[in-house]
């Protein structure tokens, strides 16, 4: 996978993670350009140009998209694009573009992250991806306790 991206039907870049050496411009345009690509009764949901490959799949508003060598395994980026979609789904819950915030991209990139980096080296579904973006820091949970301690001492 070189890129993945959630885009507004008219091409419209939502959110975007980069996993390769690829300057960010030349993602815009490939995905600004997606939507003169796609035809009307199309039956599947991948289309290939020169070498690459997009991977789709529309939601309500919106599309996830995939972006790979057209040498990679389809079989393999299929999977990946399922476990991206039902993650798109669970952390988006149905909400439109505007409703998009800062936390659920931040969700959408560990998650997108989190099934890139299990590529090739272990079995991943949906399960494991859940629990591996349910986890809680340690840390995290010390450090709202010592801001918990801070603001009630400063308040009389």
């Amino acid at each position: 996978v070189l890129a993945s991206a959630v885009c507004s039907r008219g091409g419209k870049i939502i959110f975007a993670r980069l996993f390769c050496d690829m300057l960010f411009g030349r993602l815009e345009t490939l995905l600004n350009g997606f939507p003169r690509l796609l035809k009307s009764g199309q039956q599947h949901t991948f289309i290939e140009v020169d070498s690459l490959r997009y991977i789709y799949h529309p939601l309500e508003d919106y599309y996830i998209i995939l972006l790979t060598n057209r040498s990679s395994n389809i079989i393999s980026d299929m999977k990946t694009m399922s476990l991206c979609s039902a993650a798109v789904s669970q952390i988006l819950k149905g909400k439109e573009q505007k409703e998009f915030s800062e936390d659920d991209c931040f969700q959408l990139i560990l998650s997108f992250d989190e099934i890139s980096s299990r590529l090739g080296t272990s079995v991943i579904n949906q399960e494991a991806l859940n629990d591996v973006l349910m986890m809680e820091s340690n840390e995290e949970a010390v450090q709202e306790a010592i801001l918990q301690v801070k603001t009630a001492n400063y308040n009389f």
